[in-house]
């Protein structure tokens, strides 16, 4: 029988470690296969489909945002509560899925509707323009359920389940690999056959994860799905959830904002911004293993008044992922040439892809004290500062700077806005949560 560790009294480290690598593991072999998506696509098929696809992530952004606005609500919810009171927990699972239903109803049958305009505007020029559409389409059906299974990471993984939702993320990675490999090589559907591999996948996620927590002794979604929204838990995961949904919604504008600049200048920029994303996305998975364990530590000894419990995991927490970003910045630097040939990039552009990339990750190094800074309000409930947090990286720093620095600089400014609205988030972040820890110090806790 697996041993279920005890995010109250287990050694920090050990918690860290015991969450983080399953964490990790699912994490990276779900972003590897954006990786052999992106190998794929370019490679089998051409830069202008690699280029049709980037311009379908933002809007997967969109989706991925509200599903983060329920689900890291939710998961806040549950890690605070479910050592106080669990006939609560239980009605907010409910509440949490009703409501991501609603949302992506509304959203997938506007998308569908207002389709041709909508991809004009995510930076689809005539060139990559079909490629984005046929994609999109034949990912449609799978979008709910990557939705739902978002949900269902963040509450479980609020219970200490992340070695479930991994499992169930792994194998669901596997399986789109190897589809998107046949569908596109061997069938030659071309994009279609990469979207529909995509959907095929979602739908396993959710499945495996489903099935399984209900086989087990876990809180959660208990079928038939009660579509009725109840106000009060809806608020308390809205309020928390928001500074999640700011993130992403600022990352799908700000990328939609680079990605119609980029291609004004030329389809490889375009091309390079995406390959740079899908890089970025996947040598991360550290630091965000390291935030997805970090969050139910924090969140259950905080509910429980273990204060210096709390103070314990932040330390170990940075440390750990100041020296991960070095290494994988490391990394970064020496395969960087190879990255972008195997993306299909060629010889001849190959020195734009570079510039591309070693700009979006200037400061790796450090990148993971903002994402456990914003990591850390969400696990206290502290949603005003977690909210503040992300608009200000996104929106307040960010999108000056992708309208200015091009100015200055130009088709490079739009690369460099992102390293630097990074150094002066950090900066804050790093004040902010040094200011709460003090509070916890003294035990002058914000309600």
């Amino acid at each position: 029988m697996r041993k279920k560790v005890d995010l109250l009294t287990d050694d920090i480290g050990h918690l860290i470690k015991s969450l983080s690598i399953p964490a990790f593991f699912g994490i990276v072999i779900n972003l590897l296969y954006g990786f052999i998506d992106g190998i794929v696509i370019g490679d089998g098929i051409g830069q202008n489909a690699l280029g049709g696809v980037t311009v379908i992530f933002p809007l997967t952004l969109i989706i991925i945002s509200f599903a983060s606005l329920i689900g890291e609500g939710l998961g806040s919810y549950v890690a605070r509560e479910i050592v106080v009171n669990k006939t609560h927990v239980i009605k907010a699972i409910q509440t949490g899925f009703a409501l991501m239903t609603w949302i992506i109803i509304v959203i997938i049958s506007m998308s569908f509707v207002f389709i041709d305009p909508l991809l004009r505007l995510l930076g689809g020029v005539d060139q990559v323009f079909e490629f984005a559409k046929t994609y999109y389409l034949s990912l449609l059906i799978g979008l709910p359920f990557m939705a739902w299974s978002l949900v269902y990471f963040h509450m479980l993984n609020a219970q200490g389940e992340i070695k479930v939702v991994m499992k169930a993320m792994m194998i669901s990675s596997v399986i789109n690999i190897v589809l998107d490999i046949l569908f596109v090589y061997a069938f030659t559907w071309g994009v279609y056959g990469a979207g529909i591999a995509t959907a095929i996948a979602q739908i396993y996620w959710f499945s495996h994860m489903h099935i399984h927590a209900n086989k087990g002794q876990m809180l959660t979604l208990k079928m038939p799905v009660k579509f009725r929204v109840d106000l009060r838990y809806a608020k308390a995961i809205i309020v928390v959830g928001l500074s999640a949904f700011i993130r992403q919604v600022g990352v799908s504008i700000s990328l939609i904002l680079i990605n119609t600049m980029a291609s004004s200048y030329d389809v490889i920029y375009l091309t390079s911004f995406g390959a740079t994303q899908r890089i970025l996305r996947l040598i991360i998975s550290p630091i965000a293993a390291i935030s997805t364990a970090f969050k139910p530590i924090v969140g259950q000894n905080f509910g429980k008044g273990h204060y210096e419990r709390v103070q314990n995991t932040i330390r170990y927490s940075v440390r750990t992922s100041l020296l991960v970003g070095c290494v994988l910045f490391l990394i970064i630097l020496v395969v960087r040439q190879p990255l972008g040939l195997l993306f299909g990039i060629s010889h001849a552009e190959i020195s734009i892809f570079e510039k591309v990339l070693m700009l979006t990750c200037a400061l790796l190094p450090i990148y993971g004290v903002q994402h456990l800074a914003v990591a850390y309000f969400i696990a206290l409930g502290m949603a005003k500062e977690a909210v503040y947090l992300n608009l200000q990286k996104q929106v307040i720093i960010l999108m000056p700077l992708v309208f200015i620095l091009p100015k200055l600089f130009g088709v490079y400014g739009l690369f460099m806005a992102l390293p630097l609205s990074d150094l002066l988030s950090i900066g804050i972040a790093f004040i902010m949560m040094k200011r709460s820890i003090h509070r916890l110090i003294i035990k002058e806790v914000p309600s």
